[in-house]
């Protein structure tokens, strides 16, 4: 039988994988205000758990290996590794 559309590799869901956020995620985490800060810190946790969630896309050129995943009207910028996801950088852009 035939893997389903939208299906995930079986490494990449229900290992739980440390979450290491880098200096500049971190100055933009402290930059946002408290509301849009929690929301970010769930779906960071979450991708311990769920490094690939519904919504995550890649990203292709220069950020090539990275995701995207939307919060709101922000975005978070991260890589899958095989036991961290290294949290790169939360932008504003237009939804």
């Amino acid at each position: 039988m035939g893997e389903r559309e939208g299906a995930r590799p079986a490494g990449m869901r229900g290992r739980p994988r440390e979450i290491v956020v880098l200096q500049r995620a971190e100055h933009d985490l402290l930059a946002l205000g408290t509301a849009d800060r929690e929301a970010v810190a769930r779906h960071v946790d979450g991708l311990a758990a769920d490094p690939l969630p519904r919504g995550a896309l890649p990203l292709h050129g220069a950020a090539d290996g990275h995701l995207q995943l939307r919060v709101g009207r922000l975005r978070l910028l991260y890589r899958v590794r095989q036991d961290a996801i290294l949290v790169v950088a939360i932008t504003g852009g237009p939804v």
